[in-house]
């Protein structure tokens, strides 16, 4: 019995000659994947936060990109397989994506091409300089489920824009720190089990990506039917295996 907590459950794949077999659990930590967007973060010589996504500059915007870039490089030269990029609602580039959060009037902001805009570069300037090292890991938000939030709706477009640009999709559900909705991507006792299932499966028939989800993800029976039938390629679970 091995305690795993926050672990990935990983389907039959091959993904760029990475084999990961079912009910394999990869840790966090084990050299498997880095957090891209942590390690930019310590890069930036100014702040680039989720509540400067109005305020920072155009010329900062593009020096992320290239950090973004650099860090990805590192990472594959440090013998890391994936690189993990953060865009959930109520994270840096998850705020320039909702229209809720994104209030800017020039090029990064207003219209949905713009709000991607950002996005799309880094992962652009990422595969400019790794090719297909890496394996490309991008978390969103399916649905924000605040007033005013997107709906699945827009989750599917924003899953559309990123499709074939990144290698796994990781849906998740509300906003990232946010105490209103927190408990749709960490469900709690008594919450529906796989709550954000329907998020990732009806995403999932817009996209050749990959799909990964998150939520009340503990029975190991009713992930592997999860993926048997199709609604999702990659589960993340805290359970005890």
């Amino acid at each position: 019995m091995q305690n795993l907590t926050n672990q990935y459950l990983l389907s039959p794949l091959n993904i760029k000659g990475v084999i990961f077999k079912n009910r394999i659990f990869k840790t966090v930590g084990s050299g498997v994947e880095t957090d891209l967007t942590a390690r930019t973060a310590d890069r930036c010589d100014f702040l680039c936060d989720k509540d400067h996504v109005n305020t920072v500059s155009e010329n900062d915007l593009l020096k992320i990109q290239e950090i973004y870039a650099r860090e990805a490089v590192m990472a594959e030269k440090e013998g890391y397989k994936v690189g993990v990029i953060h865009g959930e609602t109520g994270t840096f580039l998850g705020n320039f994506i909702s229209q809720r959060e994104n209030d800017r009037k020039d090029q990064w902001g207003g219209n949905f091409e713009n709000r991607m805009r950002l996005v799309l570069s880094i992962i652009e300037k990422i595969h400019e300089a790794v090719g297909n090292k890496l394996i490309i890991e991008f978390c969103m938000s399916g649905a924000e489920f605040i007033s005013n939030g997107y709906t699945v709706e827009e989750g599917i477009e924003i899953a559309k824009a990123l499709d074939q640009k990144v290698d796994i999709l990781y849906v998740a559900a509300g906003v990232d720190g946010g105490k209103d909705s927190f408990y749709k991507k960490y469900p709690a006792m008594g919450i529906l089990h796989g709550s954000n299932i329907r998020l990732a499966s009806e995403i999932k028939k817009h996209v050749n990506t990959l799909i990964a989800t998150i939520g009340g993800l503990n029975d190991p029976k009713m992930m592997n039917d999860i993926i048997a039938v199709g609604k999702a390629d990659i589960l993340y679970s805290d359970i005890l295996l």
